[in-house]
């Protein structure tokens, strides 16, 4: 059953060090529009002992955000990696998700950002956190975060479109 999986699984965590779990995000993903309330609170207050925060990977149809910061969750995300729509199509949407997330106190995220278009279109929505092949290839085993700020990014650009 789904709670002896869940069981399970924070059994698993229950033996993760405290003094780890300060650095640890949970990303829940596969919840569908309109789960009830109860469902998504039950869920993150199950994961939220063992994790720095709960983030929830959703896509652009969501309309619930009302629901998740209520429940434990603090932010929300998008994958636009394998969305092949034109980029002034997603950047619309990017922008109105943005907006929705912050109306209902959510921090928002988005992995799969392919070009410096769409990195720059996110920061300028909102995003506060973005990943994909433009901002840093994937890697087997990441050494260490990286931070850019506008110089370095657009230093970077400047490299790659000369």
């Amino acid at each position: 059953t789904r709670r002896a999986a869940r069981n399970a699984y924070t059994r698993i965590c229950g033996g993760i060090p405290e003094a780890m779990c300060k650095f640890l995000n949970f990303q829940i993903v596969g919840v569908p529009e309109g789960v009830p309330s109860t469902r998504l609170t039950e869920i993150a207050s199950a994961l939220q002992p063992f994790a720095r925060s709960l983030i929830l990977l959703s896509g652009f149809q969501r309309r619930d955000f009302f629901l998740l910061r209520p429940s434990g969750i603090r932010a929300i995300g998008l994958d636009i990696g394998k969305d092949g729509r034109s980029e002034s199509e997603i950047l619309a949407e990017m922008n109105d998700f943005a907006k929705r997330a912050e109306e209902h106190g959510l921090t928002c995220y988005v992995h799969g950002v392919r070009s410096s278009s769409l990195s720059i279109g996110a920061i300028a929505a909102g995003f506060h956190y973005i990943d994909g092949d433009r901002v840093k290839g994937v890697t087997e085993f990441p050494e260490h975060m990286f931070r850019y700020d506008w110089a370095q990014f657009y230093e970077e650009f400047l490299l790659v479109t000369a």
